[in-house]
C-alpha cells in the first residue's frame, strides 16, 4: 500500500490485538503517516459499525459519566475560541460554517452559547455528520449541500484521525472557499510512538495518525497561506486569506492564550507524550 500523501510505498510498523482481530499498523517512511491498514480495508458497513462506537456518548447529557464530562472540558476552549474570533472580527457574522463530523450537535451549541449576543449579531455553525446523526434535532446539512468551496469555515474537531485515505481528506479540504477558513482539531505529533500500547489508539476508529511532516504536506497541497495555533484549544486554523490571518496576528492578543503564528504549518508538537491528558481510556475529553 502506498501512502496516500506523498505516494511512497509504505512499510510494515506494529500490530495491535483488539478482541480476536490482529490489525496491522503501517508506516510512510517519508512523511511518517502512520495508518491502520486493517481498518483501511474493511467494507463500508464494517467500518460504520466501528465508527459507531462513539455513539455510546452522543447526545446523552450525562455529568456523572467521566467520557461525557471530559468531552465538555474538551470542546469549552474550542467553542470559546470560535466564538472570540466572530466577535473580534477575523469570522465575518455571515460566515457559513459547518462542523464536520458534529455528530450530535454539541460543538455547535457550545459555540452559540460562548457568541456575544445581540440583536444583530448572531452566527451560527451548522452540523454536517455522516453517522451519527440524533434523530429530530435541527441544524445539520444534508449531504447535497456539501459541496466543493462552499463554506466560509469548516470545522473539524477529532475527527481527521477518523478519515480514510485521500477520498475523505479531499471531501473536508475542498469544502472550504478561496478566502475561507479550516480548523482543525487532532493529534498531530512529530513521530507515531512505534507501540501498541499507545493511549491514542486504544480503540481502533484512530486509524490515520498524523506527523506533522503529512500535515505540512496537506497544508501545502490546498494552498493555505497562513496558519495559527491556539494552545489552550489545541486547534490549528489555516487560512486561505492572507489578510484574514494579519488580521489575526493582530488582534490575537484579545483572545486569551499562547498563540503560535507561521506562513507555513505550525509544527507544534515536537516532544512526547503529545498531550496524553486529553484521553480516558481511548476516548478523547
Amino acid at each position: 500500500m502506498n501512502c496516500f500523501i506523498c505516494h511512497t510505498k509504505m512499510e510494515d510498523y506494529f500490530t495491535k490485538r483488539y478482541g480476536e482481530r490482529t490489525h496491522y499498523f503501517i508506516k510512510c517512511p517519508e512523511c511518517g503517516l502512520v495508518v491502520n491498514q486493517t481498518v483501511y480495508g474493511m467494507k463500508g458497513e464494517e467500518w460504520e459499525i466501528e465508527n459507531n462506537y462513539h455513539k455510546k456518548s452522543q447526545g446523552k447529557v450525562d455529568s456523572n459519566n467521566p467520557i461525557w464530562s471530559n468531552r465538555i472540558e474538551r470542546l469549552k476552549p474550542q467553542a470559546e475560541l470560535i466564538a472570540k474570533l466572530y466577535e473580534k472580527g477575523i469570522f465575518s457574522p455571515d460566515s457559513k460554517a459547518v462542523d464536520y463530523g458534529g455528530g450530535d450537535g454539541l460543538f455547535s451549541e457550545m459555540v452559540d452559547q460562548a457568541l456575544y449576543v445581540s440583536d444583530n449579531f448572531r452566527p451560527t455553525v451548522g452540523i454536517y455528520e455522516k453517522y451519527l446523526r440524533i434523530p429530530g434535532k435541527v441544524g445539520y446539512y444534508d449531504d447535497s449541500e456539501m459541496t466543493p468551496r462552499s463554506f466560509d469555515v469548516v470545522i473539524s474537531s477529532a475527527v481527521l484521525e477518523h478519515m480514510i485515505g485521500m477520498e475523505d481528506i479531499d471531501t473536508y479540504f475542498k469544502l472550504v472557499n478561496e478566502s475561507g477558513t479550516v480548523v482543525i482539531h487532532t493529534l498531530i505529533c512529530e513521530e507515531v510512538p512505534k507501540d501498541p500500547d499507545w493511549f491514542y489508539i486504544r480503540k481502533p476508529v484512530h486509524c490515520t495518525l498524523w506527523t506533522n511532516e503529512a500535515m505540512r504536506r496537506i497544508y501545502s497541497l490546498y494552498s493555505f497561506k497562513g496558519c495559527a495555533y491556539h494552545l489552550p484549544s489545541k486547534i490549528w486554523l489555516f487560512f486561505k486569506d492572507k489578510e484574514m490571518y494579519k488580521n489575526l496576528i493582530r488582534k490575537h492578543e484579545e483572545i486569551p492564550g499562547e498563540w503560535t503564528f507561521s506562513d507555513e504549518f505550525v509544527d507544534y508538537w515536537k516532544q512526547k507524550p503529545y498531550h496524553v491528558g486529553e484521553y480516558i481510556d481511548g476516548e478523547e475529553k
